[in-house]
This record gives C-alpha cells, sequence and structure tokens, in this order.
C-alpha cells in the first residue's frame, strides 16, 4: 500500500471519487492526490474523479466510448506486461448545461477546456481527452479522461 496511504482517511479516499471500477486501494490513493492537486491550482472546491480498470472486453468494445481518442496500440501493449495494470482514469467538474461553453458550475467564467489545459494537465503530466459527461445525484460532470499504470 506504500507510504501514500497514511495520507487520507478511509473516507476521504472514497468521498471524491465517483467510480472505482473494481475498488483499489492504491489507485484511490493515487486519484486522491491528483484531486487534490487540481483543487490546490485551481482553488476549486467541487472537484472529484474515478477510474475503471482497463481490460480486453473495454478494448475490444465496439461502442467503445470510454477509450475512444486513446492510442489503442499503446493499450494493447500496457495490457499485454505481467506487471502492470492499466486504468482509465479522469478528473471530473461540474458544468452549467444552460451554458454555451459547458462552463463550470463552481466558476462560471472558466471552460472545461481551459479547465483541462489549465489545471488538470499539469496535474496528470500526460495527455488527458476531455469527452464525455457523467451524471450523479442529478449533477452533470464534465469528464477529463488520462490512462494510468499501476505497478503490481
Amino acid at each position: 500500500m506504500g507510504f501514500l496511504s497514511n495520507l487520507f482517511s478511509d473516507s476521504e479516499q472514497t468521498a471524491n471519487l465517483l467510480v472505482q471500477e473494481p475498488q483499489h486501494h492504491d489507485m484511490d490513493i493515487n486519484m486522491n492526490y491528483i484531486i487534490n492537486d487540481v483543487k490546490n491550482r485551481s482553488g476549486l472546491n467541487n472537484v472529484k474523479g474515478g477510474y475503471w480498470k482497463v481490460d480486453r472486453k473495454m478494448v475490444e468494445d465496439p461502442m467503445g466510448f470510454k477509450l475512444s481518442g486513446f492510442d489503442m496500440e499503446m493499450i494493447k501493449k500496457s495490457l499485454s506486461m505481467a506487471n502492470k495494470i492499466l486504468y482509465l482514469c479522469f478528473i471530473a467538474v461540474p458544468i452549467d448545461e444552460q451554458s454555451m461553453m459547458d462552463n463550470l458550475v463552481e466558476n462560471p467564467n472558466l471552460s472545461d477546456w481551459d479547465f483541462e489545459e489549465r489545471y488538470v494537465n499539469p496535474a496528470v503530466g500526460t495527455t488527458t481527452i476531455s469527452v464525455g459527461a457523467i451524471f450523479k445525484d442529478d449533477i452533470k460532470y464534465r469528464t477529463i479522461k488520462f490512462l494510468s499504470e499501476l505497478n503490481i
């Protein structure tokens, strides 16, 4: 579990996570670290996240919207490595469905694209894709997706 496991209580590890499929303690910690980094960079409080374990079924899904936009050959190569687990992760922020540019609810002067570019990209340090949304408790969240490997 590593030294980071003491940074967040069990309730803190799950409070900011909208999806944990399947739940993995180390991924909870990694995602909470990234979420808190994005919160600190942006000054926003309502930042969430989540993750799905990538498997062959997800890659072969003909309606594979979750992975659209990512390098499928890189994903297949990562899945073939015995000592790695690949996760599709996301940062999520509530967006205003009524605005023309999907501006953030917490800061209406900030579009989801600007949020991704200014705050999420520097925090995750890898390619991000801002496609799709998740509805949770009647709130629409813009999802900014990225891939992350976990060593096992």
